[in-house]
């Protein structure tokens, strides 16, 4: 296995950083075509490239059926990192992260990959917020050699949906309101400690975009634009003991699907039994899965 450590920068000159590995087959994909083909793997919050397992065990299950990998970061990998945008020192991290930034990594890594190292079809992979990320970039654009897409247990976030919970009601609305009250003193880049969806530090202002009542992420209004192949995987314990971000969340997605992707095979959703948001003790189990549909795909 040959690893490349990489970096690219976004349009809006944000540096990024990554892993590239080729199994022995050089780059080669044998059970697909003879064309490159290449997993983009992306990471969910907090996490990043080097030291995510889940992922880990997914680029050796994948390199093993012969796809390139590349593990990349998001400017929003860790809790706080300081990055250069246009030459400057600025702090990221999952504490002062815009979700919709995501779109210009995601793309950034896509011209990379085409360009720079001249793959011609790519799959992406993404889980949890990279989940998120990725089905909101391919729900407003369509980049060249984007084949399809797996979504691993991104979470819904929805503003609605955690306000007419009679469980998360409470925290979420006392954390919900605590934001608003920091934005309206001028503090919302000040961070916060919250405890709703999961425990976090993230500033007031960002915690009202990303889960704020203009539902800027909700899931739902993504996927019935994603134009690509789209597998959704959830894990039975996630689904059962997640909360409000997780609850019936098939059903509401089965619910928002066009008829052409079910009629035409664009979408297929699989529920890992006892798996959970992690796949502690199911990555190989979710990899299995994953590999029939990269192979089609790919």
């Amino acid at each position: 296995m040959n690893v490349e450590l990489v970096t690219t920068e976004t349009e809006g000159g944000a540096l990024l950083h990554g892993a590239l590995a080729k199994p022995e087959s050089n780059g080669l994909n044998p059970l697909v075509s003879k064309e490159r083909v290449i997993v983009l793997l992306l990471h969910g919050v907090g996490s990043n490239f080097y030291s995510d397992r889940l992922l880990s065990s997914l680029a050796e299950q994948i390199m093993g059926a012969g796809f390139d990998v590349l593990r990349a970061n998001f400017r929003g990998h860790d809790l706080v990192n300081y990055t250069r945008v246009d030459n400057l020192a600025t702090r990221q991290g999952a504490a002062y992260e815009s979700v919709s930034k995501g779109q210009d990594d995601i793309l950034g890594w896509v011209n990379f990959l085409r360009e720079e190292k001249g793959y011609s079809h790519l799959l992406l992979l993404g889980h949890s917020l990279g989940a998120v990320k990725s089905l909101l970039t391919l729900s407003s654009t369509s980049p060249k050699g984007v084949g399809g897409v797996i979504a691993v247990s991104p979470p819904l976030l929805s503003y609605t949906t955690y306000v007419d919970c009679p469980i998360s009601a409470p925290r979420y609305q006392k954390t919900f309101g605590r934001a608003e009250e920091m934005i309206k003193k001028g503090r919302g880049d000040d961070l916060i400690e919250v405890k709703f969806p999961f425990r976090l530090l993230i500033t007031a202002a960002g915690y009202v975009e990303k889960y704020g009542p203009a539902e800027n992420y909700n899931l739902l209004q993504f996927i019935p634009k994603v134009k690509v192949p789209l597998l959704m995987v959830y894990g039975g314990a996630e689904l059962a003991l997640g909360g409000a971000p997780f609850r019936n969340l098939p059903d509401k997605i089965d619910g928002t699907l066009r008829k052409e992707q079910k009629k035409d095979g664009l979408f297929d959703l699989q529920i890992i039994a006892e798996a959970d948001h992690f796949y502690h003790g199911k990555c190989k189990e979710l990899g299995t899965l994953c590999l029939p549909w990269l192979k089609k795909h790919g």
